[in-house]
């Protein structure tokens, strides 16, 4: 697939075919990141912060819901004794 550079206002720009957005699941107003490596042009979509259910699910693989959750106990270490501030 080859695109051509062509001027846009002050800018230049090119056309990111249809196809490619669909599979890189890329949107009107996604973020993307681009650098230059060698003499080549990289555009990656910004990863969007994931909330910590979000990466949990991501890292056990499996809902929230169904991940063991383990039963702690807390302990009291006693009184500041410094300018500990808790």
């Amino acid at each position: 697939m080859t695109a051509v550079l062509q001027k846009w206002g002050n800018s230049n720009g090119i056309r990111i075919p249809k196809q490619v957005l669909i599979d890189l699941n890329i949107k009107v107003n996604d973020k993307l990141s681009i650098r230059s490596v060698n003499d080549e042009i990289i555009i990656k979509k910004e990863n969007k912060h994931k909330t910590l259910e979000e990466r949990l699910t991501e890292f056990y693989k499996k809902p929230i819901s169904k991940i063991k959750k383990l039963n702690v106990e807390e302990i009291d270490t006693g009184n500041s004794v410094g300018e500990e501030i808790w």
